[in-house]
């Protein structure tokens, strides 16, 4: 097991995608973006409770996205990018 903690796993994650390539950034963006919109579309469907699946906690899982919205905004501002940003807001509510 690692002595990282989700956060740490998560913040090395984020600080990291500035130096991918495009490619790369598209790929983990489309993921992202995924994800985040299947946590919005659960949580209008399941409510708070879909926060016990993350290890991160509504708190992280929140901040994580959040995170993650802003470097894409940032590095690889498209279409894609705004859907990711709207699926974090859902998820911020």
């Amino acid at each position: 097991a690692s002595s990282i903690s989700w956060r740490e796993r998560k913040q090395a994650y984020i600080s990291a995608l500035p130096a991918k390539p495009r490619r790369s950034l598209l790929v983990a963006l489309a993921d992202k973006t995924h994800n985040a919109e299947a946590i919005a579309e659960d949580l209008r469907i399941h409510g708070e409770g879909l926060w016990n699946r993350f290890n991160g906690g509504p708190h992280g899982t929140r901040w994580y996205y959040l995170e993650l919205a802003r470097v894409f905004e940032n590095q690889l501002p498209c279409a894609l990018s705004l859907r990711l940003a709207r699926a974090v807001a859902a998820i911020q509510a």
